[in-house]
């Protein structure tokens, strides 16, 4: 008997026109932040796109030493 458990499983991404390398990816699961601005950067921004900006984002934060 097998057991399966849908609490592990993620809804399926929806898939977008990226603003950004205009290509058609799939988009974020959830909004990034919880305001407006999150839910556009889900509906715009595909995940690779978003993945991109975070890691360069970080490199700023890190060469320029913000907090």
């Amino acid at each position: 008997m097998t057991f399966r458990s849908n609490m592990n499983t993620l809804p399926p991404m929806a898939s977008l026109h990226c603003v950004r390398c205009k290509e058609e990816k799939e988009g974020l699961i959830a909004p990034p932040m919880p305001t407006a601005m999150g839910e556009k950067i889900k509906t715009s921004i595909c995940e690779p796109c978003w993945k991109e900006w975070m890691t360069m984002s970080t490199k700023v934060i890190n060469e320029y030493r913000l907090q």
